[in-house]
């Protein structure tokens, strides 16, 4: 019979949410913990928590409410609630939900660790670290225990003050992580089975530690041996520097792919975002782009229906899908958040009307996006394998440097993944193209 116990992460938002949970994986195997995939079977339920939207929130709170109901029927299960809303709302949540064990906040992902050595019954974390004091959760995968890529943070918090976002309030002020601790997990992260990297932050081109700042932070990882790849995401195009654009055309490891979020094409709204850039400042920096780094993707977020968002306003957008020609994007009807800016605006737009745009909006990115991928077909791409391709058929999937994904057929193909190889695209489709291993 097998006593050990089992833990449960539901993992809600980003890929920084992601990553903080593969350490809290390994902080609960180091704990004799066996993770499961049912929560029904779970000694302990950890919910890691987002707040970047309010549906997001929406979801939580229902997990949290079929999480209840288990621990009615198995009493000591343990719940805990970590994240960005744990920051945010811990303790009203904590109120609602008194079945909830421990609340841990962003600042304070290493006490899990803490209180699995000491439990308290409804242990509260939610202070501020001064920037002194932060520490960094340290991975320690085990081998094989991450796949093809690999998420590796290299920042906690943003110092903007966008005006609908509640990221600098969950996640606190930006701290830059010291380069030798991401090399050093780097090198973890390739010992364990992954060949490509991918940075991340809420704002990786503002990272400044180290010679030539994030762009020599690129530079060194690509350098390390057994990296194939490496991406990084999120990036701020006020902070997008012509030597970051620089470093990623002249470095094969790095993929020729920016995620540039530019949540409004009408200088209007970028001001009432207060994103601290204009309509031209951006297409500026995508200049950088197509002049330093031929054929690379762009991808975007987009927030429709910003209060005060005007026809006009609007169609500045959809022009800068047209100028642009984004890859893919990211796109989403505005919601008021708590405590922005954005909430206290009155002239918010009805939601018929921004839920219509919306609607236009995608549609439209559907065909550039369909237009892009029906480019590829006859070209032969260089692709790195993840694995089995959901298609099944023994196909494999991986992606091309643009991030496309593409699905071939192989003589010997389990054997390659993690390998990068040459593909020749034969046909597109809506999100996925199709190839034949060469």
């Amino acid at each position: 019979m097998d006593n050990k116990k089992k833990a449960f992460i539901h993992t809600f938002g980003c890929q920084m949410n992601e990553y903080d949970s593969m350490r809290y994986a390994e902080v609960l195997q180091r704990h004799g913990y066996d993770m499961v995939d049912e929560p029904k079977k779970a000694d302990m339920i950890l919910l890691n928590s987002c707040s970047i939207r309010e549906k997001a929130e929406q979801k939580l709170l229902s997990a949290l409410g079929r999480y209840v109901v288990y621990h009615k029927n198995k009493p000591e299960m343990k719940i805990v609630l970590a994240g960005c809303t744990a920051q945010l709302r811990g303790v009203e949540i904590m109120k609602r939900f008194a079945e909830i064990d421990m609340v841990m906040g962003t600042d304070n992902s290493w006490r899990l660790e803490e209180w699995l050595q000491n439990p308290l019954s409804g242990a509260r974390y939610l202070n501020r670290t001064s920037v002194e004091e932060y520490s960094f959760c340290s991975a320690a995968p085990g081998g094989g225990g991450v796949g093809v890529s690999a998420n590796v943070t290299i920042m906690k918090g943003c110092d903007n003050r966008c005006a609908y976002c509640v990221v600098p309030a969950a996640r606190g002020p930006r701290i830059d992580r010291p380069r030798g601790s991401i090399i050093q997990e780097v090198d973890k992260m390739v010992s364990a089975g992954a060949r490509e990297i991918v940075l991340l932050g809420q704002n990786v081109n503002a990272y400044r530690r180290g010679p030539e700042g994030f762009a020599g932070l690129l530079k060194s990882v690509a350098e390390r041996p057994g990296v194939s790849r490496v991406r990084f995401t999120t990036s701020h195009p006020r902070d997008l520097d012509i030597q970051t654009v620089k470093a990623v055309g002249e470095t094969p490891e790095i993929c020729p792919h920016f995620h540039l979020p530019v949540q409004s094409g009408s200088t209007r709204v970028l001001r009432r975002m207060g994103r601290g850039y204009t309509r031209e400042d951006y297409l500026t920096r995508v200049g950088w782009i197509r002049e330093n780094v031929p054929g690379a993707a762009v991808s975007t977020d987009i927030i429709v229906g910003f209060p005060g968002e005007t026809e006009d306003d609007f169609n500045e957008t959809m022009s800068l899908l047209e100028k642009v020609r984004y890859t893919f994007i990211y796109s989403f009807c505005y919601s008021d958040r708590p405590d922005t800016r954005a909430e206290k605006m009155t002239d918010g737009v009805e939601p018929e009307a921004a839920s219509s745009r919306l609607a236009m909006l995608q549609r439209r990115q559907e065909e550039i996006s369909t237009e892009n991928l029906r480019s590829w077909v006859d070209k032969v791409g260089e692709v790195l394998v993840e694995g089995p391709s959901r298609q099944g058929n023994g196909q494999m999937m991986g992606r091309l440097p643009t991030f496309e994904i593409v699905n071939f057929g192989s003589e010997g193909s389990e054997e390659l993944t993690g390998e990068v190889v040459r593909v020749e695209i034969t046909a597109a489709g809506h999100h996925t193209l199709e190839g034949r291993h060469l």
